[in-house]
């Protein structure tokens, strides 16, 4: 469980819009207090605060990585997980193309993707309709690469 000194700059972390700033916080967490990801402490409720570490514009590819993989880790329960990554990913305004990974990671495995069609048909319309426009922009740029996989997972879930 991340505590609440953690949380609370983790929370902030989605309003940073300056890289530099953001840059500082990572190397806090990830050089100076790498404890603070131990995934043996870490719970899945944990998920929507880690989403707010990520940003686009940041240094630190390898650490999002990192972070996406920690996430992955504690995971716990597909379905639980799911969620959460249907409800969090919307609103990662910094890291929009961290969400979009997040979510391909998700679509690029059958298990998770059939799972992911079921969290999101029953989801609230709010929450579905957030994340469908998500993967209508990751398909808008790509295309080519995602195109076909995001139509045939979208009529699944209006289906």
């Amino acid at each position: 469980m991340i505590n609440d000194e953690i949380a609370k700059k983790l929370s902030e972390l989605s309003e940073i819009s300056d890289p530099k700033k953001y840059d500082e916080f990572i190397e806090f967490i990830f050089f100076d207090n790498s404890d603070i990801l131990d995934i043996d402490k870490l719970e899945m409720s944990d998920i929507p605060l880690l989403c707010h570490a990520f940003h686009d514009k940041g240094w630190y590819f390898g650490q999002m990585f990192d972070l996406v993989h920690i996430i992955e880790h504690i995971a716990g329960e597909l379905s639980d997980y799911l969620t959460y990554i249907a409800t969090v990913t919307p609103g990662m305004k910094n890291s929009k193309e961290w969400a979009e990974t997040l979510n391909l990671r998700i679509l690029n495995s059958s298990k998770c993707s059939d799972e992911y069609i079921k969290v999101i048909s029953n989801l609230g319309e709010a929450d579905k309709n957030a994340i469908i426009t998500l993967l209508y922009d990751i398909k808008s740029h790509n295309y080519k690469e995602y195109g076909e996989v995001i139509d045939e997972f979208l009529a699944k879930v209006d289906a």
